[in-house]
């Protein structure tokens, strides 16, 4: 945690504002004992990074959750769930599917409710708009590609359903839009009528200024 705290100092020492992104895969299997671990770990790195920061006393967390986010049992009602999601490009006839597939990632959402003391959880996508002057906004486009992920994932198995695409951030001050999910577009399903994958892809390039993923793991050490 010192490494990381010192290599951010540079920046983060006069900064007004700091944010911390996360694009999933904060726990292991879902589980509440891993996410006391995550809260410490995150409350003893922000303590580190501010302790020489003048300017601010608050780190802003942003979180999407990844497949190793979802806790993921053997549920036949999930998985009859998840091939029903599946089958349409929108979600206004499977809202209590997508409910029920959410409740895999509940720790998770525990977890986020406490380190960014956000009252609204349980999203498959989210805004969130932070003034960083008067000139300036920065908007984050917080996608949940994971909410229906299975233990076996495979590529072109998910869906980001398209009453969830959030539209591009219109406001008075100059804006940066950041768009966050877990996977790549290459995991969405390119067999929906409107080919999910590529509308989210012509959707995100188009109202975004970067897109940030994650999941591709790598085992290779420098």
């Amino acid at each position: 945690l010192k490494h990381i705290a010192k290599a951010c100092r540079t920046i983060t020492n006069s900064a007004d504002r700091i944010f911390v992104i996360v694009t999933g895969d904060i726990a292991n299997t879902g589980i509440k004992k891993e996410y006391d671990v995550a809260l410490r770990f995150f409350g003893n790195l922000e303590e580190l990074i501010l302790e020489e920061n003048k300017k601010t006393n608050h780190i802003d967390y942003i979180l999407v959750p990844g497949n190793h986010d979802c806790y993921l049992p053997d549920d036949d009602l999930r998985d009859a769930s998840i091939d029903r999601i599946l089958k349409s490009d929108s979600a206004a006839s499977a809202k209590k599917s997508i409910d029920y597939c959410l409740n895999a990632q509940n720790d998770f959402w525990n977890f986020y409710k406490e380190l960014t003391h956000e009252n609204d959880t349980r999203f498959i996508s989210h805004e969130i708009v932070t003034d960083l002057n008067d000139d300036f906004c920065i908007a984050f486009h917080c996608y949940n590609s994971s909410f229906l992920s299975k233990r076996q994932e495979v590529i072109g198995s998910l869906l980001i359903p398209e009453d969830f695409f959030l539209p591009q951030y219109v406001g008075k001050k100059a804006v940066i839009t950041i768009s966050l999910l877990h996977h790549n577009t290459g995991w969405l399903n390119p067999n929906t009528e409107h080919n999910n994958k590529k509308r989210f892809e012509e959707h995100v390039f188009t109202t975004s200024d970067i897109v940030m993923c994650g999941h591709e793991h790598s085992t290779k050490q420098n």
